[in-house]
This record gives structure tokens, sequence and C-alpha cells, in this order.
């Protein structure tokens, strides 16, 4: 398993419920900084057609990821709908020791978990909704869910909104561009403050 070495490459976690804009502005930074790379999960759940190996996911059997898990090779990891998800570790510090900012779009499980084994290498952004009213509304617009499942949605994210104490940063995403000009400036102060 690889170190860390010194680097001053960081990891930066966006976190938030589904519909936030999260995802969105993950693309937004990726256009806008050349050495940002986002993190590669591994999984156990089945590959699909259009699926790419070490491009979308690293697919594992069960029993590889729970060895994954057993050998701590894991940053996080959750079981989702009873498939593994996780990032590992090594993947990540490949990137950073490389001088490669690694980014994160992950549930507040696995920005907790990162944050807890990264401590201060890692800054963690919640992307919040303006409102639970104005999250529905975007779940609906996206058309991916049903009612039951957009109900269940709202009530995760109530769930999640109530843990943002634990986040270094909040943003509230009433508009996509200034949300992400928003976090573009705190990763720039971020690197900043470690030069």
């Amino acid at each position: 398993m690889s170190s860390l070495k010194q680097s001053k490459a960081i990891v930066i976690i966006l976190s938030g419920p589904s519909g936030s804009g999260k995802t969105s502005v993950a693309k937004i930074l990726l256009q806008k900084l050349p050495k940002l790379g986002f993190s590669i999960s591994a999984t156990s759940r089945p590959k699909r057609s259009s699926d790419r190996e070490a491009v979308d996911y690293f697919f594992k059997t069960a029993a590889e990821f729970e060895d994954m898990i057993k050998n701590d090779e894991l940053l996080e990891y959750d079981k989702i709908y009873n498939n593994w998800y996780g990032t590992p570790k090594e993947y990540v510090l490949n990137k950073l020791n490389a001088g490669v900012d690694v980014l994160f779009d992950v549930n507040y499980v696995g920005a907790k978990q990162i944050k807890e084994k990264l401590g201060d290498l890692a800054i963690s952004i919640f992307i919040s909704p303006p409102s639970l009213e104005i999250l529905k509304e975007r779940l609906v617009k996206r058309g991916e869910d049903d009612t039951d499942g957009i109900n269940l949605r709202v009530k995760l994210a109530a769930e999640e909104m109530s843990d943002i104490k634990h986040y270094d940063f909040t943003i509230v995403n009433s508009n996509l561009e200034k949300t992400a000009s928003e976090v573009l400036n705190i990763i720039k102060q971020e690197k900043k403050s470690r030069e």
C-alpha cells in the first residue's frame, strides 16, 4: 500500500442530498481545475454494458470488496441497496502523491469516514438546497423517481441537513454558477493557506 508523501495536493469532499446540485458543481470544478481528479469508487454491483473499468468504477465481487474492508484498503465505504461502494485508499494516495487534488462526491457517511481518516488534508463542503420544498421541486423536474422515491429522498435530505455542523463549509445552492464559484474560491483559499 502506498503512503502519503510530501504533497500540496488536497482532498475536496462535496456532499449534499440528492438534488442539491453537488454533481453539477463537481462537473464544473473538473472543467475549471486542470489539477483536479475525480475519485473513482470500487463497487460490488454488477457491471452495466456502458460501464468502464477504472473509469466509472473498480468492479469487485462482494468477497473481494469485503477483503478490502478487512485489509483497511478503503478510505470510505457503505452498503447501498445490497451493493458495496467505497473508495480505494491506494488510488487516492497515488493521485495526491502525483500532486493531483482529489474530488469526492459522496454521501454524509462517506464524508465523515474520509474526514476521520484524512483529517486536515480533506476539506468538506456541504451543498444544501435553499429549502426542502425547492429540493422536492428539483427532484420532480429531474423525473427520475416516482412520488414515493421523491418523498424518501426529501426525508433523507432532512436527515443529512441536520448533520451540516460536521462540515468545514456549507453553501446554499440557489444558483449553480454562483455555488460553483464559491466552491472554487474555497479551494483556492485552502490551497493558498497550505503553501
